[in-house]
This record gives C-alpha cells, sequence and structure tokens, in this order.
C-alpha cells in the first residue's frame, strides 16, 4: 500500500499541488527518479516548485518504511477516516517539511527524521520537570510535549513559571545536532504582568549602533524582537547545552509551506476575479503573506542572532544559504553574558533528564 500511495498518488499529485489525504493540503513539487519523473505545469509567479531527486528509490523505501513504523504508533490517526488517508498524511508531511537541500538528499533526509523519533529524551516525554530557579521570575519548569502530525517536529520543548508561559519550542536531535524549527506561541502562552515588565531587562546590554561583521544585518534587524521569544529561545539553547549538546541548526525556510500559503492566496484571488478591488486585495494577501514568511524565516534567526550578541559561549558559524539553509550555532562552556536577566536564565540547571 505504501509504494502505492507514494508513486501513484503523492507524487502525481504533489504535480498539481493538492493532496488529498481526507483533506486536501496545499502542496506542491517535483519528482526526479531513475527511471521516472513527475513533472509540474502549475501555472504561477510567486512560487518556488522544489524538486526531489531521489537517486536510490530501494534505499528510500526502506528508510520510509522505517519511518511509518515509528510515526504510525506515534500520531493520532483519529483525525483521519481511514488508514489509508491516515498513512498518506504521515508521507505527505514529510515533504511538507523539506528544506530546500532536503529535497537533494531525501534519503539522509529521512534518517534524520527517523533520529527525531528517537532521542535520549524521549522517555522524559508529558513530563514536567524543574528546569531551575531564576532569581528574577521564579522557579522555571520545562515540558517535552508530543506534536500533531501537521507540525513541523515530533516534539516540542515548553517552559513555564507559576504565572507565565513561553513560547513552544520545535525541534529534533540528529548526530548530536539539535535541529530547532520552530519557536510559536501557542494558546497556553501568556505573560502575567510583573513577568511582562521584568523582561524588559533582556535590552540591558544591547547597544543599538551596534552593527553586524558585513554591513547587511544592521542593529534594527535585532531589535523589534519578542522578549517571550528570547527567554525561550534561551532556555532551550541552555537545556539543550546543559545535555552536552553543542550544536545547533535552525531550518530558515520550507518551501513547501512557503509555497502553500501562496497557493491558497491565489485560489483566493481566482474567486475574486469579478471583484472591482482585486488588485487591492490582492496587494494586502500578498503583504500579510510576506508578513508571515518574515515572522517565520528572518524573525525566527533575528531571536538567534541576539541572542548570540549578548553571550559570548553562543557563536554563529554560518547563516542561511552560507553552506545550506539553516543558521549553524555552536556553543561552548565558557559562559559571559552582558545581559544579567539571560545569563540568570542560562544557568538554570535542568535536573531531571539524563545527559546523553
Amino acid at each position: 500500500m505504501v509504494n502505492n500511495i507514494l508513486y501513484n498518488e503523492i507524487f502525481k499529485e504533489a504535480t498539481i499541488g493538492r493532496i488529498d489525504c481526507g483533506f486536501i493540503y496545499n502542496v506542491i513539487f517535483q519528482t526526479i527518479l531513475p527511471a521516472n519523473q513527475y513533472t509540474t505545469h502549475f501555472e504561477t509567479h510567486n512560487l518556488q516548485i522544489p524538486t526531489l531527486y531521489i537517486s536510490n528509490p530501494q534505499e528510500f523505501e526502506k528508510l520510509l518504511y522505517k519511518y511509518i513504523e515509528l510515526a504510525y504508533p506515534f500520531y493520532d490517526k483519529n483525525y483521519f477516516d481511514n488508514e489509508h488517508d491516515y498513512i498518506k498524511a504521515i508521507i505527505t508531511f514529510l515533504f511538507v517539511n523539506m528544506t530546500v537541500e532536503d529535497f537533494l538528499s531525501p534519503n539522509d533526509y529521512l534518517q534524520k527524521r527517523i533520529d527525531f523519533f528517537k532521542n535520549n529524551i524521549e522517555n522524559n516525554i508529558d513530563e514536567t520537570f524543574v528546569l531551575g530557579n531564576s532569581h528574577y521570575i521564579g522557579n522555571i519548569m520545562a515540558t517535552i510535549n508530543k506534536e500533531k502530525i501537521y507540525e513541523e517536529t515530533p516534539f516540542s520543548l515548553n517552559f513555564k513559571t507559576e504565572t507565565s508561559s513561553f513560547p513552544s519550542v520545535r525541534f529534533g536531535i540528529h548526530n548530536n545536532t539539535v535541529y530547532i524549527y520552530a519557536i510559536q506561541n501557542t494558546k497556553n502562552s501568556k505573560l502575567d504582568k510583573k513577568t511582562n515588565r521584568i523582561l524588559y531587562k533582556i535590552n540591558d546590554g544591547f547597544d543599538t549602533t551596534y552593527e553586524s561583521f558585513d554591513n547587511i544585518h544592521d542593529y534594527e534587524n535585532l531589535t523589534g524582537i519578542t522578549n517571550s521569544t528570547i527567554v525561550a529561545a534561551t532556555l532551550a539553547l541552555s537545556f539543550f547545552s546543559k545535555l552536552g549538546y553543542v550544536n545547533v541548526r535552525m531550518p530558515s525556510f520550507l518551501p513547501v509551506r512557503y509555497n502553500s500559503k501562496e497557493m491558497a492566496r491565489e485560489k483566493k484571488i481566482l474567486k475574486l476575479k469579478n471583484d472591482m478591488n482585486l488588485d487591492e486585495k490582492n496587494q494586502n494577501m500578498m503583504k500579510i503573506n510576506e508578513e508571515i514568511q518574515r515572522n517565520i524565516s528572518d524573525k525566527f534567526i533575528r531571536t538567534f542572532r541576539r541572542i548570540a550578541y549578548h553571550f559570548d559561549n553562543i557563536n554563529i558559524s554560518s547563516y542561511p544559504f552560507d553552506v545550506d539553509s539553516c543558521l549553524h550555532i555552536t556553543m561552548n562552556s565558557s559562559i559571559h553574558c552582558n545581559n544579567a536577566l539571560l545569563n540568570d536564565l542560562f544557568l538554570c540547571e535542568a535536573d531531571t533528564i539524563k545527559k546523553k
């Protein structure tokens, strides 16, 4: 069944940008195999359509089956009407979460996603533990939660105090490297007034005349970042560093997810083709999509650049599209931070998680 879903359904449907898993998902990409290819003739000016290159189909299939074995009992299949649609969705969201380079090396990507399910902290899922005590915001608790099938990663790391909850950090671990795909508010994210006031101290030690080494990323790009997001990112880096993980990567661009929003916009425009204000509405929708993408990629990357500005032990080794589409960070044990609040948060010690 898996091969039929992959070759006769997903690869074909992806060329027209509509994959049917009981729900219709806007997913578009091309596929090139040694003996076949699935190409798209989708007409658009704003899509960046990736091409999946599978040079070794047998190895790809072997890894895919291995991935499905892990994903099948992990996610909630009750969202879907039948097993066929559930398995199809499991496979489809693999492609949704690919970076540009993942499309070029899909077997490596599959192994990475397999490893995301299998890590040394999996026995602590859904257990809340004390991360440490902050002089500024009190006891900090953390929970590693299972995520829904449509999210970027199987797990998320969530931090809270007695009165506040911070954005969720979606992550995976592969080859002793932590991959952080997103830091996003959830329905539980909230700050009480006292904590919100305290977090303004994050601006202490920030020099507004700062410019980076290449004069491309000027200081303005390090402002306007949500304080609660900086806190969540700092706590996550601290958490992983205490477990012995010193290499962290942040994918900056997932082309299928980007295209999905653009395709949704174009469908809305088609329905409004007789609207007198069509051009204005189209421009407004494009601006909304651009703002969403800026938050997903640019602001996400700037969050970690801002943290690296404050910490001497957090170093950016490469920027997105220098080596690949990820921001690469390395951490060392010699901690020096020019911000008292962030330093306090980073030094919080995890007390119940086993080190690798």
